[in-house]
C-alpha cells in the first residue's frame, strides 16, 4: 500500500480544516491542539511547525475560509417582481448564503477569541443585507404595494424571525435544508402578508 506524503501547504490546509471542524462543534476553548493534530492525522509537533500556538490558528483559519463577500447583491430583476416574489428571492439568497457558510459563521460569532476585524466585516455585511431589505420594502410601500410606513417594522420582524430561525437550524440542523428553508419562508411570508400587504 502506498501513501501520499502531504506537502507543507496541503498539510497546513488539512490542519486548518480540522480546526474549523472542531472549533465549530466543540468550541474554541474545548478544542486542543492535540485534537486538531489527531483529526488531521499528524502529531502535535508537526502542527507546531505550522502554527506556534493555538491562537495563531484562528487568524489563519479566517484568512483561509472567510468568504468575501459573504452575500451577493440581488439581481436587478428583483425590482420588477411582485413584492412577495421579490422578498422570497431576497430571503432565499440570504438564508442559502448563510447556510453554505454556517461553519465559518459559527467560528466568527461564537468563538470568544474572535478576529475582531473579520467579525466587524461580517457584521457590516449583515447590516447591508438589512438595508437592502428595508429599501425593497420602503420602495414597495411607496408604490402602494404595502401599507405606508411599514418598512422599518417589517424589516425588524423579518430580521428577528430569520435570526431565530438560523439559530435553531444551527443547533438542530435540518436533514433537508431546502425543504426546511422553503417551509420557513412560506410561514414567515404568510404571517407578514396577513398584516403588511
Amino acid at each position: 500500500m502506498t501513501t501520499t506524503r502531504q506537502t507543507g501547504p496541503d498539510r497546513r490546509l488539512s490542519l486548518l480544516q480540522a480546526a474549523l471542524d472542531l472549533f465549530s462543534t466543540q468550541g474554541y476553548a474545548g478544542t486542543t491542539t492535540k485534537a486538531i493534530a489527531e483529526r488531521s492525522g499528524v502529531t502535535e509537533a508537526i502542527l507546531y511547525r505550522h502554527f506556534r500556538t493555538k491562537e495563531d490558528i484562528l487568524p489563519a483559519l479566517v484568512e483561509q475560509f472567510c468568504p468575501r463577500p459573504l452575500f451577493s447583491l440581488p439581481p436587478p430583476s428583483i425590482q420588477t417582481l411582485p413584492v412577495r416574489e421579490a422578498l422570497t428571492l431576497l430571503l432565499t439568497r440570504y438564508l442559502d448564503a448563510f447556510w453554505r457558510n454556517r461553519t465559518f459563521m459559527l467560528i466568527v460569532f461564537i468563538t470568544p477569541k474572535r478576529e475582531q476585524a473579520v467579525f466587524e466585516e461580517v457584521w457590516a455585511e449583515f447590516g447591508r443585507q438589512g438595508h437592502i431589505l428595508y429599501s425593497l420594502l420602503q420602495e414597495r410601500s411607496d408604490r402602494k404595494e404595502l401599507h405606508p410606513g411599514i418598512a422599518a417594522a417589517a424589516t425588524d420582524v423579518i430580521a428577528a424571525a430569520t435570526s431565530g430561525y438560523l439559530q435553531r437550524a444551527l443547533n438542530d440542523a435540518p436533514e433537508d435544508w431546502e425543504s426546511a428553508r422553503s417551509a420557513y419562508l412560506s410561514n414567515l411570508l404568510q404571517v407578514l402578508f396577513g398584516g403588511i400587504a
